[in-house]
């Protein structure tokens, strides 16, 4: 069974079935073991990659903030949501993945004994990464909709409750994790 769940390819976990190369010690009868995909990307891709080799083009070390190309093309398609133009070269910064940038931004920002508000359902990263930086993490659940218990609902569905997070703020908190973009999602 796949998760297709996050599109944009966090995790994609498949079914494996019991007693297999991936899986030997797995006793036979139980067949929900979940694992990390291991098959071929579509052929389309591997095409891609290849005609990619062959291209002289941007082949050396981007530079540390991401190619300025890249830049302008992310402030003019996120400019509109946030109201204003995105400058893209003192608020725009690419990294090689979201766990790099978090990273990055917990250890720029965040001293030891200082809190980290992070919602709940959250990326499993971001606690490691926090304490890494000597943060301490501060837990501030969304909540599914009621019928959430029976069903699976999608992310639009959950709300934050701003009295839940107005309670957890201290004058430790140096960040809090928005880890949702949808203006419906707060509640209060």
């Amino acid at each position: 069974m796949l998760d297709s769940s996050d599109q944009l390819g966090a995790r994609i976990l498949v079914r494996i079935p019991p007693q297999t190369p991936h899986n030997p010690d797995k006793k036979e009868g139980n067949t929900d073991t979940l694992a990390y995909s291991g098959y071929n990307p579509p052929s389309f891709v591997i095409q891609a990659a290849k005609e990619a080799l062959d291209r002289v083009d941007c082949n050396q070390y981007a530079p540390t903030q991401g190619r300025l190309r890249l830049r302008k093309a992310l402030s003019g398609a996120y400019s509109p949501y946030f109201g204003r133009t995105l400058n893209p070269d003192t608020e725009i910064v690419v990294t090689t993945g979201a766990n790099e940038g978090m990273l990055s931004a917990f250890m720029g920002f965040v001293e030891p004994g200082d809190e980290v508000i992070v919602m709940e359902p959250f990326f499993d990263q971001y606690i490691s990464n926090i304490k890494m930086a000597g943060g301490k993490v501060v837990y501030v659940p969304l909540h599914p909709p009621e019928r959430g218990a029976s069903e699976v609902c999608p992310a639009s569905e959950w709300r934050l409750d701003l009295g839940e997070l107005r309670a957890k703020v201290t004058d430790k908190t140096r960040m809090i994790v928005w880890n949702f973009f949808d203006s419906g999602d707060i509640e209060g």
